[in-house]
């Protein structure tokens, strides 16, 4: 199917983010651009040389360490550094060249005498990262053509920019579809009767995140959930038909685009779920001339799903969320009839449009 090769040349085209350089790992710079404050770095390494938002860095030469500094915004080939921590500034000049060195993260503070209060040791990422009085001050009028185009691409303002990896790994989500209509049937002289015509897919799901960027399970998550689907019809002859179902399974997503836990970006998102549960179905005749001879069959049962899909989510600040899914959905009933050795079985299947919204906590 067409869509599932935009899915695969998506995923080529995004796979070099989930090759982040690790803890001690070194790589030679250029420095584009400095602030005069000297709080924010512009430097011609990006996402392809495996630079991450949250990566924290030692910048040296030979001669010893120059600075330290967290990356805040990153392209394909340049990154917007957050500098906490200048030990010479007379190195940190335009079009100067040296080596960075990631290391393990540490506290920030806008307190100066806890400025590099040392965390434990961890390879999370850390979130809201405050950038110190003076480090929005990159003046971009001075920049080339050439740094123009590529610090608007990180983004003009840098005191704008959101911190856009949150630390919270649990996500409270719902996808639904819901149709409900109320019917009126008036079959000529004879009485009436009212019934409703619905279509109700309703899905409640926690999903659980991983923080560590440098790996590859960052990518993936896990999301158990609960399922409810309900279908009513009815003829203009008065009889009803009904279905539902309600149950549980598991899902598990794979992440494209930006982290599972951005905030401001489109994060594409792509994989299989399977539920299984209790199905019922029901069904009753009604006849306008002989009101005794209505009649209702209702049976239980039990179901098994599966679904593959592919969606977006979106987050806001303060962790809400709204994401939409399009999936192929399979759904097998079984039902065991009083009196009756056989088995009656349904097939449900087909496309579905699913939108939804989520908290993350």
């Amino acid at each position: 199917m067409a869509w599932v090769l935009v899915l695969a040349l998506t995923a080529l085209t995004y796979s070099n983010q989930l090759f982040a350089l690790a803890i001690d790992e070194k790589l030679p710079l250029r420095i584009l651009k400095v602030s005069d404050s000297q709080h924010t770095l512009l430097i011609n390494r990006g996402v392809e040389d495996g630079l991450v938002v949250g990566d924290h860095a030692r910048f040296f030469l030979t001669t010893g360490v120059v600075a330290r500094g967290v990356a805040i915004k990153t392209s394909p080939t340049r990154s917007v550094w957050s500098i906490y921590k200048v030990v010479s500034s007379d190195d940190l000049t335009v079009n100067k060249v040296m080596n960075l060195k990631i290391t393990p993260p540490v506290k920030l503070s806008n307190d100066p005498t806890k400025m590099l209060a040392r965390s434990e040791v961890t390879d999370e990422t850390p979130s809201n990262i405050v950038l110190a009085e003076g480090a929005e001050d990159l003046e971009s009028n001075k920049l080339s053509d050439e740094e123009k185009k590529d610090l608007k691409a990180l983004s003009q303002h840098l005191a704008d920019i959101t911190p856009y990896i949150s630390t919270k790994t649990l996500e409270f989500w719902s996808l639904f579809h819901i149709t409900a209509f109320a019917t009126t049937n008036s079959p000529g002289p004879y009485p009436g009767s009212n019934g409703s015509e619905k279509n109700i897919d309703i899905t409640f799901g926690l999903e659980k995140y991983f923080q560590n960027q440098k790996s590859w399970i960052h990518r993936i998550s896990l999301s158990p959930f609960v399922h409810f689907t309900k279908q009513d019809a009815s003829s203009v002859q008065g009889h009803t038909m009904g279905s539902s179902t309600f149950g549980g399974g598991l899902a598990s997503y794979w992440h494209l685009l930006a982290s599972p836990l951005s905030i401001g970006k489109v994060i594409l998102f792509l994989g299989p779920s399977f539920a299984l549960g209790n199905a019922s179905d029901s069904s009753q005749l009604y006849y306008y001339l002989n009101t005794n001879a209505n009649k209702s069959n209702n049976v239980s049962g039990s179901f098994t799903a599966f679904t593959f899909g592919v969606g977006l989510k979106y987050y806001f600040g303060h962790n809400f969320g709204i994401r939409t899914l399009v999936d192929y959905y399979q759904r097998a009933e079984a039902y065991v009839v009083d009196g009756l050795q056989d088995r009656y079985t349904k097939v449900v299947k087909g496309p579905r449009f699913l939108i939804g919204i989520g908290y993350r906590w």
